[in-house]
């Protein structure tokens, strides 16, 4: 049985894309007057053209219209990259997401490996802990037999090796067996080495999930928490170049939040300062639900930046407020 192929990108959406922009409409335009003409010269002076004449006059527009097709349609994404190497951001939301794909598929040439979809879910319990769980689809643009994985942290870890034994990897794909390493390097930053068998070969997709668990207290739902600071956040580096993120926070019954916001940090958090442009097509993302009785938070990002930080931000009271 052979690895399943991804079918990502389609040459009849990227086409469509192309033809919904301004320079091909123009192009179409003259190309149609210029054939009007011809035809109308050719009623007008039928009687003393040749008939190789005739044929010219008919067929060169449309043969020129196909050429435009062909050569802009190869030539366009080169013109976008130009542009925005000139600092000219693209307007239209086709353009967008046209060079948001290039990003993606240049830098996942680059890595060797992106994330076709990352999917992470915070699910808070009444008593501040909180189950993670995120599924990723990788795509191979190089071989790989493994990959690293970063774990989620509480805020103040006590022993790293606690956590390291409830996290597990769940493969999703069966044509691929996954074994995980544990690692804590001296940085103190926890991670899991994957390796794949077979290793993956460019277009092999592989689908897995992690689960993991923390601490009691982690999240302030009830007041219980100790902490300096009125927030609380579920926030999610972009390490590898990545397609779709999705993120959610579902929240235990009886807790709504006071006050909710989205962030984008440089840096992957580090500074916790933020990129305002991006900000500013995330804050449009998120949105409120409920599942049941329980509040949720969650958005969507197309081509999320690599190495920014996405954040849910809430805070569980008024900022200000003073706790009874």
């Amino acid at each position: 049985m052979s690895p399943s192929r991804s079918g990502e990108g389609g040459f009849s959406e990227s086409l469509t894309r192309f033809l919904d922009n301004p320079v091909l409409r123009y192009a179409t335009e003259i190309i149609g007057l210029l054939s009007g003409i011809g035809k109308i010269i050719d009623l007008v002076f039928d009687p003393g053209f040749p008939p190789w004449a005739k044929v010219v006059l008919w067929i060169v527009p449309e043969l020129a219209l196909v050429v435009i097709v062909i050569l802009g349609y190869r030539a366009y994404p080169s013109w976008l990259v130009r542009r925005l190497s000139e600092g000219l951001e693209p307007k239209k939301p086709a353009d967008k997401e046209i060079a948001g794909e290039i990003a993606y598929k240049f830098n996942s040439q680059l890595y060797g490996l992106a994330r076709q979809e990352l999917t992470a879910h915070c699910m808070i319990r009444r008593d501040g802990s909180a189950a993670f769980r995120r599924e990723i689809e990788v795509i191979a643009y190089a071989p790989v037999d493994k990959t690293e994985l970063y774990l989620l942290l509480p805020e103040a870890p006590k022993k790293g090796e606690e956590l390291l034994e409830v996290a597990q990897v769940v493969p999703l794909t069966r044509l691929f067996r996954i074994e995980q390493k544990k690692t804590m390097p001296s940085s103190g930053q926890m991670y899991l080495t994957l390796s794949f068998s077979p290793a993956l070969e460019p277009g092999d997709n592989i689908r897995y999930a992690v689960e993991e668990e923390s601490d009691p207290g982690l999240y302030d739902v009830g007041g219980q928490a100790k902490r300096q600071m009125e927030d609380d956040y579920f926030a999610w580096d972009i390490i590898k170049p990545t397609k779709k993120l999705e993120m959610k926070v579902i929240f235990p019954e009886g807790f709504e939040p006071a006050r909710v916001e989205p962030d984008v940090w440089h840096a992957l958090g580090q500074g916790q300062s933020t990129h305002n442009r991006e900000f500013n097509r995330v804050k449009e993302q998120l949105r409120k639900g409920r599942e049941g009785v329980m509040h949720t938070l969650e958005f969507t990002i197309p081509y999320p930046i690599l190495g920014m930080t996405y954040v849910i931000r809430w805070y569980p009271r008024e900022p200000g407020s003073v706790r009874i």
